[in-house]
């Protein structure tokens, strides 16, 4: 007969509880993570793409201001946290007004022409239409027929 003392019962139920209740704390503490860094790279990827609002309009944004992509291009790597059609709608924008954005530059004209340039050749590009496709891929609440100012883009969700 295996004689066992309650106080060694007792420790490795305290341990394995322990270890349960730590694996599953890490694995909630990771999940919460991975959630925030993928709404904040959401929505800093969209905060950059509307900067190209005003060459949607048909307007010039500031001279010299082109399409901020510093966000994209810093945070390539992490885009994997977010879905396969997000990150499709992404780089195809991005792919499309970056070479857009060269073929403008390419030109030769001056500061305040080759805005006018680019926001021609943008209306006439299909630029507009992986804008809104992206758009809708980030946030698929979000009517982009309505006046952009307005719109509100939720915070991370609480746990």
């Amino acid at each position: 007969m295996i004689t066992l003392q309650w106080s060694t019962l007792v420790l490795a139920t305290a341990t394995l509880i322990g270890a349960t209740l730590g694996a599953t704390a890490n694995i909630v503490w990771e999940s919460w993570n991975k959630r925030k860094k993928r709404d904040n790279l959401r929505r800093a990827i969209w905060a950059e793409m509307m900067t190209v609002r005003p060459y949607l309009a048909g307007t010039f944004g500031p001279e010299g201001q082109f399409l901020r992509k510093t966000i994209y291009e810093n945070n390539a790597d992490d885009l994997t946290i977010l879905s396969d059609e997000e990150v499709e709608a992404i780089v195809a924008f991005y792919g499309h007004i970056i070479n857009l954005q060269a073929a403008v530059n390419q030109s030769g004209d001056e500061s305040f022409e080759r805005n006018n340039a680019f926001a021609e050749a943008y209306m006439q590009s299909d630029v507009r239409v992986w804008f809104n496709h992206a758009v809708k891929q980030l946030y698929p609440h979000v009517d982009i027929d309505d006046g952009l100012d307005e719109v509100k883009i939720p915070g991370p969700a609480p746990m």
